[in-house]
């Protein structure tokens, strides 16, 4: 067993250069849970606390979920849309800085809640 993974890892590693940038959809690499399929969208979970580069359905929906949180003057936002990028790598490169260089919990602040004046009167 140990022998095949051995393999598969060497086998993966022999891969030409273009195939390793992820250009193209793959269903064993591209349904990365049961929420979400890979792409070159970038979102931050609020709810789940995680960074993911989506399909374009995905980030339409995150768009749509945040207006909503608005609307309806809720405190913190359920997801962040954060961008769009050509390839999925791009995202992919984006969404490794973020996570060692961003606090995102800012990013699921709403706006409105950020305009708030405290009193402690």
């Amino acid at each position: 067993m140990i022998l095949s993974l051995i393999q598969g890892v060497q086998a993966q590693d022999t891969l030409p250069q273009s195939d390793k940038l992820v250009t193209g959809y793959d269903h064993k690499r591209d349904i990365i849970s049961r929420d979400y399929v890979t792409g070159p969208y970038l979102i931050y979970n609020c709810e789940r606390k995680h960074w993911v580069c989506v399909l374009e359905e995905y980030f339409e929906d995150c768009k749509e979920m945040r207006a909503e949180d608005e609307r309806f003057n809720r405190p913190q936002a359920r997801c962040a849309p954060v961008g769009e990028f050509d390839v999925k790598f791009s995202c992919f490169q984006e969404q490794l800085r973020l996570v060692s260089n961003v606090d995102p919990t800012k990013l699921c602040i709403l706006e409105s809640w950020k305009k708030k004046n405290i009193t402690l009167d």
